[in-house]
């Protein structure tokens, strides 16, 4: 919300690339899942046959995930964190690096060098976690303020308020 409310432009078209690039990431597991299991149930009768099998599917699933750089997922991570950056919506080494890693998923992906997308692909695992431990800190830090996920107040139920509850 807050990243909404710092660039109502970028905002949008990043939420879309995210849930595009998602979408590709589970298609791209679901053809692999389901061709792994043809090519193995084709390869006890026909060898032959399940290798030529695999060269078709293996193809279709490493361009549904990004193989050879994710251009998506750099888009994603570049205007994530640049907006993120100028709103100070995260810690600014946070989103340095984030804005880091969307610049090497368009590098990798526009240029094929296989160590820019290894090194996409790792630090991504890093920033997530990051991100994680980040919100969960967050929210931690919010319990008993009587506010809600994006700050605002949240109204508790008479039933279920306790003393010291903030009455709205």
């Amino acid at each position: 919300r807050q990243l909404r409310e710092a660039s109502p432009s970028i905002m949008p078209v990043a939420t879309s690339v995210g849930l595009i690039r998602a979408s590709l990431l589970f298609a791209s597991v679901m053809v692999f899942n389901y061709g792994m299991d043809q090519v193995v149930d084709l390869y006890a009768t026909s060898p032959d046959r399940a290798a030529s099998a695999w060269q078709a599917i293996e193809p279709v699933a490493y361009a549904l995930g990004g193989s050879g750089g994710d251009l998506l997922g750099g888009v994603w991570y570049l205007s994530v964190n640049v907006t993120a950056m100028r709103a100070g919506a995260f810690p600014r080494p946070l989103s340095v690096l984030g804005a880091t890693i969307g610049i090497a998923g368009i590098v990798a992906a526009a240029s094929g060098l296989s160590a820019v997308e290894d090194g996409f692909e790792a630090l991504q695992i890093v920033w997530f976690a990051w991100f994680g431990i980040l919100m969960v800190r967050r929210s931690r830090s919010m319990v008993g303020t009587g506010l809600g996920p994006g700050g605002g107040a949240v109204q508790v139920h008479p039933d279920k308020q306790r003393p010291g509850d903030a009455v709205i």
